[in-house]
Protein backbone atom coordinates (compact mmCIF):
# COMPACT_ATOMS: atom_id res chain seq x y z
CA UNK A 1 0.00 0.00 0.00
CA UNK A 2 2.85 2.37 0.77
CA UNK A 3 4.24 1.88 -2.75
CA UNK A 4 1.02 3.21 -4.27
CA UNK A 5 1.03 6.16 -1.89
CA UNK A 6 4.61 7.08 -2.88
CA UNK A 7 3.75 6.79 -6.58
CA UNK A 8 0.54 8.81 -6.07
CA UNK A 9 2.42 11.60 -4.27
CA UNK A 10 5.17 11.65 -6.92
CA UNK A 11 2.70 11.79 -9.80
CA UNK A 12 0.63 14.47 -8.06
CA UNK A 13 3.73 16.58 -7.38
CA UNK A 14 4.85 16.24 -11.01
CA UNK A 15 1.39 17.18 -12.29
CA UNK A 16 1.28 20.23 -10.02
CA UNK A 17 4.75 21.29 -11.17
CA UNK A 18 3.78 20.99 -14.84
CA UNK A 19 0.54 22.92 -14.22
CA UNK A 20 2.48 25.65 -12.40
CA UNK A 21 4.98 26.02 -15.24
CA UNK A 22 2.23 26.15 -17.88
CA UNK A 23 0.20 28.71 -15.94
CA UNK A 24 3.27 30.81 -15.20
CA UNK A 25 4.30 30.79 -18.88
CA UNK A 26 0.77 31.67 -19.98
CA UNK A 27 0.51 34.59 -17.58
CA UNK A 28 3.91 35.97 -18.57
CA UNK A 29 3.14 35.62 -22.26
CA UNK A 30 -0.27 37.26 -21.85
CA UNK A 31 1.15 40.10 -19.79
CA UNK A 32 3.88 40.81 -22.32
CA UNK A 33 1.42 40.71 -25.22
CA UNK A 34 -0.98 43.04 -23.41
CA UNK A 35 1.85 45.46 -22.58
CA UNK A 36 2.96 45.52 -26.22
CA UNK A 37 -0.60 46.16 -27.42
CA UNK A 38 -1.08 48.92 -24.87
CA UNK A 39 2.20 50.54 -25.87
CA UNK A 40 1.18 50.45 -29.54
CA UNK A 41 -2.19 51.97 -28.72
CA UNK A 42 -0.54 54.75 -26.74
CA UNK A 43 2.05 55.42 -29.43
CA UNK A 44 -0.25 55.69 -32.44
CA UNK A 45 -3.16 57.38 -30.65
CA UNK A 46 -5.65 54.65 -31.41
CA UNK A 47 -6.38 54.20 -27.69
CA UNK A 48 -7.65 57.78 -27.47
CA UNK A 49 -9.72 57.30 -30.62
CA UNK A 50 -11.21 54.08 -29.26
CA UNK A 51 -12.09 55.74 -25.94
CA UNK A 52 -13.64 58.72 -27.75
CA UNK A 53 -15.68 56.45 -30.03
CA UNK A 54 -16.92 54.45 -27.05
CA UNK A 55 -17.90 57.63 -25.20
CA UNK A 56 -19.75 58.90 -28.27
CA UNK A 57 -21.70 55.62 -28.50
CA UNK A 58 -22.63 55.86 -24.82
CA UNK A 59 -23.84 59.44 -25.21
CA UNK A 60 -25.84 58.52 -28.31
CA UNK A 61 -27.42 55.57 -26.48
CA UNK A 62 -28.28 57.77 -23.49
CA UNK A 63 -29.81 60.39 -25.80
CA UNK A 64 -31.89 57.72 -27.56
CA UNK A 65 -33.07 56.30 -24.23
CA UNK A 66 -33.98 59.77 -22.98
CA UNK A 67 -35.88 60.54 -26.19
CA UNK A 68 -37.77 57.23 -25.97
CA UNK A 69 -38.64 57.95 -22.34
CA UNK A 70 -39.97 61.42 -23.22
CA UNK A 71 -42.02 60.04 -26.11
CA UNK A 72 -43.50 57.35 -23.82
CA UNK A 73 -44.37 59.97 -21.19
CA UNK A 74 -45.97 62.19 -23.82
CA UNK A 75 -48.08 59.30 -25.12
CA UNK A 76 -49.24 58.39 -21.61
CA UNK A 77 -50.02 61.92 -20.54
Amino acid sequence: MEQFLVVYIAVTAAALAVAYVLIRFGVQHGTRAASREHEMWMRDGSLDRAIDAHAARLVARQDADEYARRVAERERG
